[in-house]
């Protein structure tokens, strides 16, 4: 028996036992999360092997005298270990950054202030901001009209809580349209206060449609902001397939506005339900339907809510609604890096989070106004790596080398005049919409 005490495998079990269960105790107060008991287990058991390898360690180079050595190569391994999961790196990134603007940049302005901005002939000034991306588009009666979104403050409490499970402060807005005549004057508004159970009205060019609500309004071609109601065919459904299949064919081959909701298909041995709202001869109608449809695959333009997720722009993202933006009249000439830093992506799900360093700083633009040119900075950050890398890489005035993809890949900045229009319009973000008219 004593001689199992003497030996180095019982002197080395031993001290890994009590390393091990001094673990077992003080681990629960660091680690918590639904793999806690799997990570105690693992940890333990990685523990306790370890120490017992580095008693064997610690006796030999002891037995040869080079125990500094050892602790040596510990202390070069924990500094290791320290610098690669620090942030030592974008530290010295920082450190050497040479971000000294040339003197050519120094005149160029930035766009966030509520200042009127002046360039030229031309006063540009923030016009609008929203809590959503800004909608606009051009009326019948050329005017711009303009949507923008708050989240409302006069609510009341037992409403907005009421709201809450269905999106919280996202579903419950207060929308706001305004017109403005063709001097940028805004002229008149509208208010829409959406709610979870009024969740939206859609805009179809001239007319606001409440598809749930089944009224319409003229605001925008008369100021009237009256409900109009719509007018059914076939709510009793009682209109034979001959008649249906006619009806429909007129509503998605014809000029006019539709949206279709519903189901063209039997579902658990039912009848197809859709309800066709549309848009005939100055009136709009909503109409229901129980037989499946013919294919609407070859019908070329299906009439849908063609304003409200639009913009004159052209559209924001790649995914939106608009055709491509013009940017002809702009021109990135300097990206000045100013802080680089380390990002966490959190995907989300069951996937685990990932890490990146990117760059935060100005990119300095040109906007072509006739001419004359607003110089303009706005603040951009591009990663180190994957679609983003060469923007990363193209310091200074190297980045209008890369105009084309640049503007593709991150829509920095919009433009737009229109001859019917005595101003222009130009924003560098979804939520803001400048102004631009000659100057007093």
């Amino acid at each position: 028996m004593s001689e199992n005490k003497n030996s180095p495998y019982f002197t080395a079990f031993v001290i890994s036992f009590v390393i091990t269960f001094i673990y077992a105790i003080v681990m629960p107060f660091v680690v918590s999360g639904m793999y806690e008991e799997l990570a105690a287990i693992i940890g333990g058991i990685i523990l306790f092997v370890v120490s017992f390898v580095f008693y064997f360690v610690y006796n030999h180079f002891r037995t040869i005298k080079k125990l500094p050595w050892l602790f040596g190569g510990i202390v070069i391994f924990i500094g290791y270990v320290i610098l690669v999961n620090s942030d030592a790196d974008i530290y010295n990134k920082n450190l050497f950054n040479n971000s000294k603007l040339p003197k050519a940049y120094e005149s160029y302005q930035t766009v966030l202030t509520d200042e009127p901005i002046y360039f030229g002939k031309y006063e540009m000034q923030l016009k609008f901001k929203s809590f959503d991306p800004i909608s606009h588009f051009i009326s019948s009666k050329n005017n711009l009209i303009v949507i923008t979104s708050v989240i409302p403050k006069d609510r009341d409490f037992e409403e907005v809580e009421k709201d809450r499970y269905g999106g919280g402060n996202t579903i419950f807005q207060d929308y706001t349209t305004y017109k403005l005549d063709k001097d940028g004057n805004i002229i008149d508004s509208y208010v829409f206060k959406r709610t979870y159970e009024n969740y939206t009205e859609i805009l179809f060019d001239d007319y606001i449609v409440n598809i749930n609500k089944n009224y319409y309004k003229s605001w925008i071609l008369d100021g009237d902001t009256l409900s109009k109601p719509f007018e059914f065919k076939n709510k009793d459904l009682q209109w034979n397939e001959e008649e249906q299949v006619k009806l429909y064919e007129r509503i998605v081959y014809g000029r006019g506005y539709y949206k279709i909701e519903g189901n063209n298909y039997t579902v658990e041995g039912k009848n197809p339900e859709q309800q066709i709202v549309y848009f005939s001869e100055g009136k709009w109608y909503k109409f229901f339907t129980n037989i499946i449809m013919p294919d609407r695959d070859k019908v070329s333009e299906q009439r849908g809510e063609t304003t409200y997720y639009a913009n004159v722009f052209g559209k924001y993202e790649e995914n939106n609604y608009g055709n491509a933006p013009d940017w002809s009249n702009f021109k990135p000439v300097y990206f000045q890096r100013e802080k680089f830093e380390r990002v966490t992506h959190n995907i989300g799900g069951n996937s685990g989070s990932s890490e990146s360093i990117e760059v935060n700083g100005n990119l300095f633009c040109n906007l072509y106004v006739g001419k004359d040119t607003l110089k303009f900075i706005k603040p951009i950050s591009f990663g180190e790596s994957g679609s983003t890398q060469e923007f990363y890489e193209a310091k200074g005035e190297k980045i209008a080398q890369h105009k084309d993809t640049l503007e593709k890949h991150y829509n920095p900045y919009f433009y737009y005049s229109d001859k019917k229009l005595n101003f222009k319009l130009f924003t560098i973000d979804p939520y803001s919409l400048y102004v631009i008219k000659a100057a007093k």
